[in-house]
């Protein structure tokens, strides 16, 4: 009581980086415009740690019908703040595992759709390519398109092997591997976005 009866505003409880907040709302308050429900507010404790609490103020008035003074009652909401927040992290969490599970069954089924069409181009690619070699034809310009599209459809048919690898369930598994081989592939999905940005990139 000593520390608190007789103090002017600033209130030691206030903390010190809502002091404007505070004395808005102790003068809202004053002012007879305290919320009937309460309101909740964090204070600093006197051991300097913040809680957060429910304030419920009203005008004390005797039974004259003169004001003298003010009621208060502050409840400590601090373990119940950390309980609502750990629900709502929890909640935010299953909604993303969901989100990530669905995403992962779309994907599947994607991979395993476009798996199949893939394999079509490139067998054409090919059968296109035995046919035009078995007739003589040294058309170069076509001959560089078929082999262009060939290539394609086999980096894409290894995105879809990756997708498809990625989205299998099993323990992790620790392997050697050509960083190098890593990197090359990781830039080679990123080209379009680097020629449509023009960055040059150089791994030497």
């Amino acid at each position: 009581a000593e520390a608190l009866v007789g103090q002017l505003p600033p209130m030691p409880y206030w903390p010190s980086d809502a002091l404007a907040e505070m004395a808005e709302r102790n003068r809202r308050n004053l002012a007879g415009l305290a919320p009937r429900e309460g309101y909740e507010a964090r204070w600093r404790h006197s051991s300097g740690r913040l809680v957060d609490v429910m304030v419920f103020e009203a005008p004390l008035v005797d039974a004259g019908g003169r004001q003298i003074g003010w009621m208060g009652s502050i409840l400590d909401i601090t373990e119940r703040r950390r309980l609502e927040e750990r629900e709502r992290r929890q909640v935010e969490t299953l909604a993303h595992n969901a989100r990530l599970t669905m995403l992962g069954e779309v994907a599947s089924t994607l991979a395993h759709e476009l798996n199949q069409p893939l394999t079509a181009i490139a067998s054409y690619n090919a059968g296109i390519s035995n046919s035009l070699a078995t007739l003589g034809v040294r058309d170069e310009p076509v001959l560089g398109a078929l082999k262009r599209l060939g290539q394609q459809a086999e980096h894409a048919g290894r995105i879809v092997a990756r997708i498809r690898e990625f989205l299998t369930r099993r323990e992790p598994r620790h392997e050697a591997c050509d960083l190098n081989e890593v990197i090359a592939a990781a830039v080679d999905l990123l080209r379009r976005e680097l020629q449509r940005r023009e960055i040059a990139l150089d791994l030497a």
